[in-house]
């Protein structure tokens, strides 16, 4: 990325930073850099601060997903294939957007649950007739069920047999 692709992507936060995402926020931006309604949302996911997903589905199971650093960090995964609530927007289809596609419309718990937790949840879901596609955004208000872990450390397996290694020695020493 040269100085001009950061400073673009800088102004790509400010623009959206501290503002609610609305139909129209993410129409302005694809209009402004020529990029798919899909790629918009994408981008978004991933320089939020908000604990976000997008689900991307057909015929009532997600083809693929992706969900913001601390949405992760909060246990929420989007697995390809996993089936999409019934009483989700995206499932229940334009309809249930009461006529309010602009903004998120808020769901109780237990309608997106994930691997850690379910809790309420506002869903901005865009329709694509001529893909068969639904595009959902889900921001998660709340703090998480589960506190976020500051840090994420992962399991080496070296790490995990050299120390399983290390004992069994000391075990058998002297």
């Amino acid at each position: 990325m040269d100085a001009t692709d950061a400073q673009v992507a800088q102004e790509d936060r400010q623009q959206v930073s501290g503002r609610e995402i609305t139909r129209s926020l993410l129409n302005h931006v694809t209009n402004r850099y020529g990029v798919s309604l899909l790629a918009a949302v994408r981008k978004w996911i991933d320089f939020t601060d908000q604990r976000a997903a997008m689900v991307v589905a057909r015929d009532g199971f997600a083809l693929w997903g992706r969900a913001s650093e601390r949405a992760l960090r909060s246990g929420i995964f989007i697995t390809s294939g996993m089936e999409i609530p019934t009483l989700s927007i995206a499932a229940r289809g334009p309809d249930a957007q009461r006529g309010n596609a602009e903004t998120p419309i808020s769901l109780e718990a237990n309608i997106w649950g994930f691997q850690r937790s379910s809790e309420p949840v506002r869903e901005l879901t865009i329709f694509s007739q001529r893909l068969g596609l639904s595009i959902s955004l889900l921001l998660f208000d709340g703090a998480p069920a589960t506190p976020e872990p500051d840090e994420v450390s992962e399991t080496d397996t070296y790490d995990v047999l050299a120390g399983l290694v290390t004992r069994q020695n000391a075990g058998h020493a002297g």
